[in-house]
């Protein structure tokens, strides 16, 4: 399976008073991955011209090591399931020594913007989403 690979850097706004990695930050990392993929696909002002989101619906994720302040991440995000109107991302994270720190699993259903009801993938999107299954 193919994946996106992208690297971050854990920002002291990112931990909590542990100085690790606050939880929801790391869904904030998996989402800011997914909108990079779309910006380099060129499928962000498609979306907009579409009235079209992703919406997540369901999330989880697995600490495995501790991220703390100013530590490199790598992140790798596939595609684990592509249905008619929803579509299922995992994202990886390694610290530098090539360690797995943790996982995520996103769900996005695919919504018309200006009803607020599911509609199907556009194909251009199940394409390219595909590039990642």
């Amino acid at each position: 399976m193919k994946k996106f690979t992208d690297k971050i850097l854990i920002h002291l706004a990112d931990t909590d008073a542990t100085g690790v990695i606050f939880f929801p930050k790391l869904f904030e990392k998996c989402i800011a991955t997914l909108e990079k993929f779309l910006i380099e696909n060129k499928l962000t002002s498609k979306l907009f011209k579409s009235h079209t989101g992703l919406a997540v619906v369901d999330a989880k994720a697995r600490y495995y090591k501790p991220m703390v302040v100013h530590e490199e991440l790598k992140i790798e995000m596939g595609v684990t399931k592509i249905g008619t109107t929803s579509i299922s991302f995992s994202y990886k994270f390694f610290n530098r020594q090539e360690e797995l720190t943790a996982e995520a699993d996103i769900v996005h259903v695919c919504l018309d913007l200006n009803s607020k009801s599911k509609k199907e993938l556009p194909i251009e999107f199940m394409t390219t989403f595909k590039t990642l299954n």
